[in-house]
């Protein structure tokens, strides 16, 4: 055929996946005469109109009879298949090139991405340990001294965290109760966080009478060591607190933690005590607090990751929400179940915990109670 007008693209695998384009033949070109030429007759590639087109037919008998009474017309058409053969090995020769160049990249980034998920796999893999390593460093089982019931709560926002909280025993009648929480997040945290406490269980065991043990002096000396060693911008906020388990008395003291609230007959009182956090400025000192926990009273404990807890409209959970809560609460056996899900209630059901939340609470029973 010969193109008087219009367009006809050269296509091979026509209406496959693998189609491309070869070449564009407009008017004065001709199409098909491999097919005269060749004694099978196949043809090599498909022709694809561009819009209309008119072109001339030649048949076989018709092709035969010119080359018979024309045959330089023969030398000029194989010239022509080898300017277009070779024209099409260019083609080819670019397109392998070119998927060459796609499968050499393609393997690099299958490399990197390889290298990148055995990365991720190790990564994950020393998480889940220093997860592991972190659990076994917070009590396993809650002190059940007669006359007190003690609980807690544990949730990291990420597989690490830097809330932690403790139980050292003091003295047969004494113990202190401590909840801390690392600026910052991941393992630097859960590092800082392991260091802290064997820190304060280490000073707290070289009182010689730990009967009348100092909280601020712990927290002063927790902190001249923490100075030296804790990376800029980090810190621990924390509390000590020494609970006699006879008497009711705590002896508290607070460097930089939430202020924890006494709960009691009417409303919760927050304990305010004056610290700044560990690891922050040396010279440090340390208020301290003293209060009785009555029987049918309780001290809670908490992290920031409670009331700086933000809800779709990006409110705070807030100390006032918190106030309320523990003042319709007062006598509720169950207090950290219901914190979690009044928490949960104002955060929504697409709540992404931004920090660490941590509670300790503990209750002095009426005489008639048992646990």
């Amino acid at each position: 055929m010969i193109i008087c007008q219009g367009e006809i693209e050269i296509i091979k695998a026509i209406d496959t996946p693998e189609e491309h384009q070869l070449n564009i033949i407009r008017e004065g070109d001709y199409l098909g005469e491999m097919s005269l030429l060749g004694l099978d007759q196949t043809r090599t590639a498909s022709a694809r109109t561009r819009g209309s087109v008119r072109a001339l037919e030649m048949r076989r008998v018709d092709f035969e009879s010119l080359l018979s009474d024309h045959p330089g017309i023969a030398l000029e058409i194989m010239e022509d298949i080898l300017r277009r053969i070779r024209k099409s090995d260019d083609v080819a020769i670019r397109e392998l090139k070119g998927k060459n160049q796609q499968l050499q990249l393609a393997y690099k980034e299958l490399k990197e991405a390889q290298r990148k998920l055995i990365q991720k796999e190790k990564l994950d893999h020393e998480l889940a340990m220093a997860r592991q390593i972190q659990e076994r460093l917070l009590p396993s089982e809650m002190p059940s001294p007669p006359g007190w019931k003690i609980e807690s709560l544990w949730q990291p926002a990420q597989v690490v965290s830097g809330d932690f909280f403790d139980f050292i025993p003091l003295s047969e009648d004494t113990i202190a109760v401590v909840i801390g929480d690392v600026s910052g997040k991941g393992l630097p945290a859960s590092l800082l966080m392991a260091t802290t406490r064997s820190m304060l269980r280490g000073l707290s065991s070289f009182v010689p009478d730990k009967d009348h043990l100092s909280p601020g002096m712990i927290l002063e000396e927790a902190n001249k060591l923490l100075v030296e060693d804790t990376p800029t911008a980090m810190s621990v906020t924390c509390i000590y607190a020494a609970v006699n388990l006879v008497s009711g008395q705590v002896r508290l003291a607070n460097a930089g933690h939430c202020y924890p609230y006494h709960r009691r007959s009417g409303d919760p009182e927050g304990i305010l005590a004056k610290g700044m956090p560990l690891g922050f400025f040396p010279a440090m000192t340390y208020e301290e607090i003293e209060l009785t926990l009555s029987p049918g009273d309780s001290l809670l404990l908490y992290s920031d990751g409670l009331i700086e807890a933000r809800n779709a409209d990006n409110q705070l959970y807030g100390n006032d929400r918190l106030f309320d809560l523990l003042k319709g609460q007062n006598n509720d056996p169950k207090l950290l179940d219901q914190l979690v899900i009044n928490l949960g209630e104002f955060a929504g059901p697409v709540w992404e915990k931004e920090d660490d939340l941590t509670m300790v609470l503990l209750k002095r029973l009426q005489p008639n109670i048992t646990h």
